[in-house]
């Protein structure tokens, strides 16, 4: 259900998000005229696991998992809560959704669709490289957190080898 954008608070809220940062309030407003708000109810899923990527989400409010199917089992790979964005690796790297996006609280969710994200880039391609760069800065905090993940698993792996 698409609800129309309104509200003085919600746009306060964007352009303290990671998305957001770094763009004018001029800026910021002129994105806005590519998203689209979405509600959700609990249990909606967003996006299925191995689709083809169609959009960026921001969460404005709400709760939304990322879960992994793998055979008979699901496992959850991240949660996001208001100001976090996802979508935007696999719609930037054209590659299939690597997991099911899965509402878990009842939310508002900005979405940035492949058309609209296009027409930015047509429409005002200064604009569209400092958002492009706010996505890229998220996306390498988050490799940045994986590899710190990775390193303790490794860390740990190999204590547990050396004490055996």
């Amino acid at each position: 259900m698409n609800t129309d954008y309104n509200s003085i608070s919600i746009f306060k809220n964007i352009i303290e998000t990671p998305l957001f940062s770094a763009l004018s309030t001029k800026e910021a407003e002129e994105i806005l005229t590519y998203l689209e708000i979405l509600e959700y109810k609990k249990a909606d899923i967003i996006f299925e696991q191995d689709g083809s990527p169609n959009s960026i989400y921001l969460i404005l409010d709400g709760a939304v998992d990322l879960i992994r199917k793998k055979e008979k089992s699901h496992f959850k790979i991240k949660s996001f809560s208001n100001g976090d964005c996802f979508g935007e690796t696999d719609l930037l790297g054209i590659l299939p959704n690597v997991a099911s996006a899965v509402v878990i609280k009842d939310s508002t969710i900005l979405k940035l669709s492949k058309s609209s994200f296009h027409k930015l880039s047509k429409n005002n391609l200064t604009l569209f490289n400092k958002f492009l760069f706010n996505i890229t800065r998220e996306i390498c905090r988050r490799l940045h957190n994986v590899d710190l993940f990775l390193t303790e698993i490794l860390d740990e792996n190999n204590n547990l080898k050396n004490n055996h």
